[in-house]
């Protein structure tokens, strides 16, 4: 009986070593790096005041997974709309790669899949929609749990007073 459940044990494991290691960086260890947020920009930063920041394109965030940065340009300087990095303040240029595509960034700041076209007003806006649902949706489920568990309750407490007043067993 043991010999058996340790083989399927182990059957299971293999399966799961099998999927892990074909679709393991695509289902379930996805990472959030600045190369894949929307909020990574690069800035124009003249000697004007005025900060002119643009987006980073597809096949610039593509380059920078791969450590290829001569699409950045002398004048441009890349970083985090939402200011959680600057390139620009004591920034070691030697760990743009990290910062950019190895740390990751998941649930330490402001990460939200990139859209190809969209402003980043609009970013903050729908990111902030986005967060209200989703804690709408989260109060909703813990209400409904809540009830749930009340109408078990309830139901408990109706047979506990059907079997005391049929005498199924005796309280004192």
């Amino acid at each position: 009986m043991i010999s058996r459940a340790l083989t399927n044990l182990a059957a299971l494991g293999f399966f799961y070593r099998l999927v892990r290691r074909t679709w393991g960086e695509r289902v379930w260890s996805w990472r959030q790096t600045c190369a894949d947020c929307h909020y990574f920009v690069r800035e124009v930063r003249a000697i004007h005041p005025q900060v002119i920041t643009l987006e980073v394109s597809p096949a610039d965030r593509v380059k920078a997974k791969r450590s290829d940065y001569s699409w950045l340009l002398d004048h441009y300087a890349i970083c985090c709309y939402r200011k959680v990095w600057d390139e620009g303040h004591a920034f070691d240029p030697s760990q743009r790669h990290s910062v950019v595509s190895q740390i990751n960034r998941r649930g330490k700041c402001f990460f939200w899949r990139f859209r190809p076209g969209m402003m980043q007003p609009a970013t903050l806006e729908l990111q902030k929609s986005e967060t209200e649902a989703a804690d709408k949706y989260r109060a909703r489920r813990l209400t409904f749990y809540g009830l749930v568990i009340g109408a078990l309750a309830l139901i408990a407490n109706a047979w506990v007073r059907i079997a005391e007043h049929r005498h199924w067993w005796p309280f004192e």
